[in-house]
């Protein structure tokens, strides 16, 4: 019985190995498919990562540069703003000053015609 029985054992273990062998090969072939995809799917978050990080870069320099533009506009309609509105402050003050010369000499006329030091025909002595 043994004679029988312990080849039968070892053929069914020699079978279970080989079988064994075989899962363990399928297995390492997957694994190995398994990590090409994931080197593969890294090295493409790696790009895209860097891709983003280029155009969030060339996005940002132009923003920068544009509000530097517009800055360096402001600025110059705030320094042309300036200008005007000090030539028209001293052309306003140039005829308040005009005027206010105006009224003083024809306040002084009255107070001249007043004291009866002048006549009131608008004689120039």
């Amino acid at each position: 019985m043994s004679f029988f029985i312990v080849p039968r054992i070892t053929s069914i273990i020699d079978e279970r190995q080989q079988k064994i062998g075989v899962d363990i090969q399928k297995a390492e072939k997957v694994n190995q498919k398994a990590l090409a995809v994931l080197e593969r799917y890294q090295t493409m978050l790696e790009k895209a990562q860097n891709e983003i990080d280029e155009k969030i870069a060339f996005q940002k320099a132009e923003i920068e540069a544009s509000a530097e533009l517009k800055k360096a506009e402001i600025s110059q309609y705030l320094t042309q703003k300036i200008v005007n509105n000090e030539k028209m402050i001293k052309k306003e003050r140039e005829e308040t000053l005009q005027s206010a010369g105006k009224i003083a000499d024809q306040v002084a006329e009255l107070i001249l015609q007043k004291l009866g030091l002048k006549d009131g025909k608008n004689n120039h002595d």
